[in-house]
């Protein structure tokens, strides 16, 4: 009770309201008062009814482990983290593995303890398949990958938020805990990349995981040739660059990926950069043939 509003004759301004079972009675504050459950059950009639206790299975307690606000970040920040690591590494690792199985894990602990419905799931899939379009089919990163990570964030966000009861009114305090959790996992998340980044390579489980073997001239090793002389040459795209494909020049593919994102098959191009063994290239417009 708000000490400051004052309930005339009852309480007085500025102090806390403090009253006893008859008192709360008398002021039509409670209906009743009963001292155990058997006075409950006698009172509203059912004093003889079989009583039957509900008991918790094991996948509802792990339910309600995975629901509770106060863990439920973790498993979004080892998804979200495992996401981000898979991505950035070729082929299919222990990343996207482990940050598969914890978002999993998340929704079906949601939806076990009836906070995430079929639609947030749903909602989520449409996401992550929106982003995988924008990396492996579309150019560059627009529209599509911004709305992907947008409906993977809104499910998120929405599988974690405690709607009300039929007939309770909604208030503004129930985001407080979803946003929450999902901003904490974000925070987290871009500070553990930037300390696997900076970190992580000079780590001693990074130098157990580097290829230590040397491979030389006698172990058949072939060293790339020299690429220098083709700088400023020019030909075409064998492959469409999305942004690394395959070039042919004087009749001669090469390896080679683009300066400025998308390039489409069969594109003029030229030679602006020589980066390891790959060629650096960008589209120039075909000067129309002389007359």
């Amino acid at each position: 009770m708000d000490p400051d509003y004052g309930l005339k004759g009852i309480q007085e301004k500025g102090r806390p309201l403090t009253l006893s079972d008859e008192g709360a009675m008398k002021n039509n504050f409670i209906s009743g008062s009963i001292m155990d459950f058997e006075e409950f059950l006698e009172k509203i009639g059912y004093k003889n009814a079989e009583r039957r206790t509900a008991q918790l299975s094991n996948a509802e307690i792990v339910a309600r482990f995975i629901s509770n606000p106060l863990y439920s970040w973790i498993f979004l920040v080892i998804g979200i983290l495992g996401l981000v690591i898979e991505f950035k590494t070729p082929g299919f690792g222990g990343g996207g593995l482990v940050g598969g199985v914890s978002l999993i894990l998340f929704f079906w602990g949601n939806h076990i303890a009836r906070l995430t419905s079929w639609f947030e799931i749903i909602l989520f899939l449409i996401g992550a398949v929106l982003i995988l379009i924008e990396v492996f089919v579309i150019p560059g990163f627009g529209f599509v990958g911004i709305s992907g990570i947008g409906l993977v964030l809104l499910s998120l966000f929405l599988a974690m938020l405690r709607l009300p009861p039929s007939g309770f009114g909604f208030g503004s305090w129930r985001l407080i805990g979803p946003l929450s959790s999902l901003v904490i996992s974000l925070v987290i998340v871009t500070f553990s990349i930037f300390l696997l980044i900076k970190y992580f390579p000079k780590s001693r489980l990074w130098k157990h995981l580097r290829l230590k073997t040397e491979i030389d001239a006698l172990g058949g090793h072939v060293a790339p040739p020299d690429l220098a002389r083709l700088l400023g040459a020019t030909g075409y795209t064998e492959s469409t660059l999305r942004p690394s494909g395959a070039v042919r020049i004087e009749g001669v593919r090469y390896d080679a990926k683009s300066e400025c994102g998308y390039i489409e098959e069969g594109t003029p191009i030229r030679v602006i950069h020589i980066d390891s063994a790959s060629l650096v290239v960008e589209p120039v417009e075909q000067k129309p043939a002389e007359k």
